[in-house]
């Protein structure tokens, strides 16, 4: 009886998914949860709120990042995701592959919480979660914060899904999205009351690049957005198309 059970079960996931898949392909899935705006109009409204000169200086970390080719050694589409578990806002464990058993996941990394970029991002996705559960999806996110990082905002944004905190950065090192925070930048951070070293726990200023995957259930990276600046992002829109792809 069980073995039925689990298989109807299985089924239904999947018309569901297929249903919700041809709803997104047609235009026809109800998008009103999604942001009025386009993610990439609201980041460009907090990008026009720094300074000239910040926004100089910010340039230049950006561009030196790019030049360390960090976009391309960054995991790619095609390889095996590396396993992990970690632990959500409230210390619970959550395994990589045992989210996988279910279907494809959505991993996207974030800076912090201290960051208004991640911050918008993050609630962008929260928006567009029950497409990404319609479509057989999990979303799951990363940063390198403490667990109160975490928590901060989980509460802050109500988000449904696991934020996990990735304390020494093993898993942004797995997956290749780890950089230093050049000396300039650590300046400008401080003078506003940044402290990367006491937000992360530990005696590095390293932060992820904003890089979100699609995981197949077989655990291969099937979709790798790893554009190195923080202040793009991507769109819940491409997102939803490429996890749409997958059920193709």
């Amino acid at each position: 009886m069980a073995k039925h059970s689990f298989a109807n079960c299985k089924i239904m996931l999947e018309l569901k998914a297929n249903s919700s898949l041809k709803k997104l392909m047609t235009g026809n899935m109800n998008m009103s949860d999604q942001p009025e705006q386009t993610l990439e109009t609201q980041l460009r409204k907090l990008r026009e709120r720094t300074s000239a000169e910040t926004t100089i200086i910010y340039n230049k970390s950006v561009q030196d990042l790019i030049a360390t080719n960090i976009e391309k050694t960054a995991l790619q589409k095609g390889v095996l995701a590396p396993d992990f578990t970690l632990p959500n806002a409230t210390g619970q464990e959550i395994n990589l592959s045992a989210l996988l058993v279910n279907g494809p996941v959505v991993l996207t990394f974030y800076r912090g919480a201290w960051c208004p970029y991640c911050n918008i991002q993050l609630r962008a996705y929260q928006e567009i979660l029950p497409q990404i559960h319609e479509l057989g999806a999990e979303l799951i996110a990363i940063s390198p914060e403490l667990p109160d990082g975490s928590l901060t905002i989980t509460e802050k944004h109500h988000l449904a899904f696991p934020v996990l905190s990735d304390v020494n950065a093993v898993v942004l090192r797995q997956y290749k999205v780890l950089f230093t925070v050049p000396e300039n930048i650590r300046e400008i951070y401080l003078k506003a009351g940044l402290d990367i070293v006491k937000a992360n726990g530990v005696a590095t200023w390293e932060l992820p690049i904003p890089a979100t995957y699609i995981i197949d259930s077989d655990r291969v990276i099937r979709f790798a957005y790893t554009k190195p600046d923080y202040r793009e992002r991507l769109e819940p829109k491409t997102l939803l198309e490429q996890v749409a792809l997958l059920r193709k």
